[in-house]
Order: C-alpha cells, then structure tokens, then sequence
C-alpha cells in the first residue's frame, strides 16, 4: 500500500481525472449470459510405434505396435483473470491427465548367433515390454488461434508411470528399455482443435512419449513411442452477469485497470549469474554389459537384475540474460565430478583395458530456462572440453550432453531455486539428479 501510494504521489497522477465519466442512463439491468469457463475435460486415443532407432534395441524387437487411452481434467487461463504470464503465453492450458499406455505387444528376442550378444545365450521364450499407467501434468500453449473455429497448440509433458512387468533375468530377460516398477515420464505434442460447437471440440495430433528411470537402475534403455492422436475436448459454459451499459471492459479500454495489469515488463529485462550445484545417482552402464555379454552362464552375477548405485556431481556456472518474463538464455561452464571411476578401472582390467580414467569432466553448455510463475523449465546443450571415463564412454557416449529439468523459485534468499533434471547423453539418460540454484542478478537491462 505504501509503495501504490508513493507512486501516485511521485507520479501526480489525478484519479478524478482518469476515470470515465458514468452516464446513469447508460447503466440497466444485468443481462445473463452462458460464457465458455475455465475448466473443461478430453478424452484421448492413441496408435503408435516404438521406433528402432537404437541398432541393439533394432536387433532384439519383433513387434513395435502400441496404443494408448487417456483423459484429462483441464483448467484454461482466460484474458479476464488478468494474468501477465498467462497472457504471455498465449492463455495456455495446464491438465491432470491420466493414459493407460498398451504395451504388451512390444516383445523382445535375442536370436543365435549374433556375435555382438556376447556370452549371452538365447532364451525359448519372449520378452515383453508390458503396460503402464501413467499420471501427469501437461501444459499446451496455443500458437495459432482462428476466431471460434481452430487453434493449434504444442504441449509439455511430465509426470510418473507404473508398470508391473520389467526386465527380470527369469522370464523377461531380453527386455532392455525398462528395469523399474516406478518410471519418470516425458511427453512432446502439437495439436490442431476444431469447435464443432462453442463447447465441443474434435483435437487431431502427434505425441512422442517416453518412459524411464533416469538410468537409477540397469537396464534403461527407455521405451519411446511415437503416436499420432485423435480426442475430443468438452469445456461448459458456465453462467456470467454483465452490465449492457459500462463494464469492466469499458474500464479497460480507457485505462482503468492500467494499474493493476501493467506492472512493468522492464523488471524481467537483466543479466544475471546463475549457480547451480546438483548431486544424482546413477547405475553404470558398464556393470549391465559386464554382467549380460561378458560372464559366462554359471557365473552367479550372470544377467543379473542387481546394480550398485554410484553418486554423481554437478556444478554449473553461467551468465544469463532474463528477456522478457518468459524466458532467458545464457551459457557457461559445468563441472561433474563421478565416484564411480575405481569401479570403472577395475571392470577394464578385467577386460584388458588400461585407459586413462578421472572423475572429473569439464564442459561448455548453452542454457534456456522458461518461465511461469515461480515454476520454470530448465534445458541446456553441451560440448564435453575434458572427459576421460574410459573405454566404454568413449564408444556409446556423444561428445555433447544434455539437460532438462524443472524448477521452483522461492520466495525467500534471493530467489533460491530447488528441483531435478536429468542429464543424457544423445538423449539416453546418465543420471537423475536434485538441483539446487541461486541466480545472483549483475545489472538491469537498460532498453
């Protein structure tokens, strides 16, 4: 209250004067009025594929078809709510959604005679990838809108999936994407919606879905699937009373609600450093070819479904620049320290191998974090500059790496952020980890 006042004063600003002036004749009875609301609900219908794009998993998968059934409890941001953010975004959507994903028809076989097996030997029986239900939250931002008739959107997705059958050395052995009961689940989406009526609307689209572990248990090589989409979209009217003479919208048009919805865009244009520390855990990669290629059959660790978890380190810094209240970008350096290189040597020596091993790896990464609220998305790409993990990285692993993740900013030292990401190599996961960031603001952008 303090601060709206001093800027009055400091502004000598006459309220008298900036408001409308009211015709007693213009004002009548409230009219009612049936308005499209906030909170609407979809059902959605999948058929899609696990792609081979992995040449081991290419090897092993017989058949690939999927679908999917699911429904959403949605909740649409509209102009009246007066949010900067939501209007930033386009008025977006944010959904609960919940998807019984059919896998079961996905099934795995290793076949004699291919020598990059190893020591494993065949089985007499398939795998198979299994189903998963899955509960999330979606967020889909509208990026083309024709008036009443279409509007295109792309969606977010993320949440956790549920399975009751996953890779088991018994009778699952060949099934290499998923080794936990408890998944982390990621999904991408562009739709195109078409109002039958004001209420209704028929929703077409495509939607890569993705389930893992975030490589906290082997095997992770993930199920991916690609699905083109078809559901309808059902959001009431609900009641509304409005003035036919002056209403809220008259008093925007003239600026009455300028202080209240204005707060100023140059409050989100600055540069700042951001210093964000991570610790993760991860199964080695390593352990899981040992144990399925490289032991023989009586050997007790024999395809084992038992993976020691090793600790992962991550320190970030990078100079960004905040554009507007959406977004920022910026670039930096990242340090990771693995306190699994003693385990790495010695699995090398078993093999013959004498590479040269540390735990610590530099890299130079771009950053991009978008903005809600006090949630945020944060994304980087980068390019090892030192990186010696041994034989076995440098065969399956990119010389890039990537990040993603969300965060919450707090209210309180400065802004401190908490949250996860998970970091990939060619978007194959290398470790889950908690993030904790502190964004120190250096100037503000002069425009």
């Amino acid at each position: 209250m303090h601060l709206l006042l001093s800027f009055l004063l400091s502004a000598n600003i006459n309220l008298t004067d900036s408001l409308p002036t009211i015709n007693p004749d213009t004002i009548s009875t409230p009219q009612v009025r049936k308005e499209v609301g906030h909170w609407g609900y979809a059902v959605n219908g999948f058929y899609g594929i696990v792609p081979k794009g992995d040449k081991e998993i290419k090897r092993i998968v017989k058949q690939n078809r999927t679908w999917t059934v699911g429904a959403q409890i949605r909740h649409s941001a509209l102009p009246q709510d007066g949010n900067p953010y939501d209007k930033a975004y386009n008025y977006p959507t944010f959904s609960i959604g919940l998807n019984y994903n059919h896998y079961q028809n996905v099934d795995f076989h290793r076949d004699l005679g291919n020598y990059e097996f190893g020591l494993a030997e065949p089985v007499d029986y398939m795998s198979h990838l299994g189903n998963i239900l899955t509960v999330y939250g979606a967020f889909d931002r509208p990026i083309l809108r024709h008036p009443r008739k279409w509007q295109f959107d792309y969606s977010l997705q993320m949440g956790v999936g549920f399975t009751d059958k996953k890779y088991n050395p018994h009778n699952n052995v060949d099934n290499e994407m998923i080794s936990t009961n408890v998944l982390i689940y990621c999904g991408l989406g562009l739709h195109a919606t078409y109002s039958i009526t004001p209420e209704l609307g028929l929703r077409a689209g495509f939607e890569f879905q993705h389930h893992s572990n975030g490589a906290l248990c082997r095997p992770n090589k993930g199920s991916n699937t690609l699905n083109p989409m078809i559901g309808l979209v059902y959001r009431p009217a609900v009641t509304e009373r409005k003035a036919t003479g002056l209403g809220t919208s008259d008093l925007s048009a003239q600026g009455g609600t300028s202080l209240l919805t204005a707060q100023g865009e140059d409050q989100f244009h600055y540069d700042y450093i951001n210093i964000t520390a991570g610790v993760g855990a991860k199964a080695l990669y390593e352990d899981w070819v040992w144990t399925q290629f490289e032991l023989p059959t009586d050997h007790p660790d024999y395809r084992t479904d038992k993976f020691k978890t090793f600790m992962a380190y991550s320190l970030s810094v990078d100079y960004m620049r905040r554009w507007e209240r959406r977004w920022a970008t910026g670039a930096g350096l990242d340090v990771f320290y693995g306190s699994y290189t003693e385990h790495l040597r010695y699995l090398e020596d078993l093999s013959n191998l004498h590479k040269h091993l540390t735990p610590w790896s530099i890299g130079l990464g771009l950053k991009h974090e978008a903005f809600y609220k006090r949630i945020s998305c944060a994304a980087s790409f980068g390019l090892y500059l030192f990186r010696h993990m041994g034989h076995s990285a440098r065969r399956v692993e990119q010389p890039f790496y990537e990040t993603i993740g969300l965060r919450y900013t707090t209210p309180w030292a400065g802004g401190l952020q908490l949250g996860f990401n998970v970091k990939a190599h060619a978007f194959k996961a290398d470790y889950t980890q908690i993030v904790v960031a502190l964004p120190i603001k250096v100037n503000r952008k002069n425009n």
